[in-house]
């Protein structure tokens, strides 16, 4: 090994890009590597679970990810969020998952939101965006990042987890449900954002997995051999201490303020 690292046109073959992703072609196609290099996902929120999702997407080859999160790094947050550490604490979230995310591939373009959704515009990130990974804490920013995808045409992946269950929904605009089909806006009313618990290797699986549906949406491959994955309208869920899923057909409401056939609600 010590005399092909000396190798300088040896070193020049591992990190090319061929090299780099060479694991991945069997299953995706040269093809499906050039749609996730010339690919922009907007994640929002990077702890725990975005966190997971935006470092496998940059391992995967996506060649822009827009990074939306507020606050600093604390030391609670360091059970779960991969992309921070300890010299992180007390520094912008965004900012250090950035850093990371660079060294993880320099070649990777990355763009960082400092803030929450609706308190800072998305509307000209989303026009860049081919999918958007919903991964925030907040349910009411949840539902306003729903609208706003459903507004601009932009898929999005709706990625959860609650203490040990995982839970994954596709809102494609104009064909399927959107989360306020799923859940009324009133649910929000309810929801303590900082008040469940986490175990970081639920939040990380469940990263982990929105990036792979992620993948296969862009390569539009989906999977090996023509399968299609978590189809649009099914709630995904997955319980890690009994190892149970379960899957839940959803239909689009006619009446939903936001999808429906006479939409009224605005962020």
């Amino acid at each position: 090994m010590g005399d092909v690292l000396e190798d300088r046109s040896s070193v020049t073959v591992l990190t090319s890009s061929s090299s780099r992703y060479a694991r991945q072609l069997p299953l995706i196609g040269e093809d499906g590597q050039q749609r996730l290099k010339e690919s922009t996902v907007l994640v929002a929120g990077i702890g725990g679970l975005g966190g997971a999702c935006a470092l496998y997407l940059a391992a995967a080859g996506v060649g822009h990810l827009i990074l939306l999160h507020d606050g600093v790094v604390q030391l609670p947050d360091l059970n779960r969020q991969t992309l921070m550490n300890w010299e992180s604490l007390g520094r912008p979230r965004v900012e250090e998952a950035e850093k990371t995310l660079r060294a993880f591939d320099p070649d990777l373009k990355v763009t960082t939101i400092q803030g929450k959704v609706g308190e800072v515009s998305l509307d000209p990130w989303l026009k860049q965006a081919d999918l958007v990974i919903d991964a925030r804490y907040d349910m009411e920013e949840r539902f306003k990042l729903n609208e706003l995808c459903v507004r601009q045409g932009v898929p999005m992946m709706e990625a959860a987890m609650y203490g040990w269950e995982i839970f994954l929904f596709w809102v494609i605009p104009k064909l399927g449900p959107c989360l306020e089909c799923l859940h009324a806006r009133d649910a929000a009313e309810a929801w303590q954002p900082l008040g469940f618990p986490v175990l970081g290797a639920v939040a990380g699986a469940a990263g982990a997995m929105a990036a792979s549906e992620a993948v296969k949406w862009i390569t539009q491959k989906r999977v090996a051999g023509g399968g299609r994955g978590l189809s649009m309208g099914t709630l995904f869920s997955l319980h890690l201490l009994y190892m149970d899923t379960h899957a839940i057909q959803v239909a689009r409401n006619p009446h939903c303020p936001v999808c429906g056939d006479r939409p009224h609600v605005r962020v």
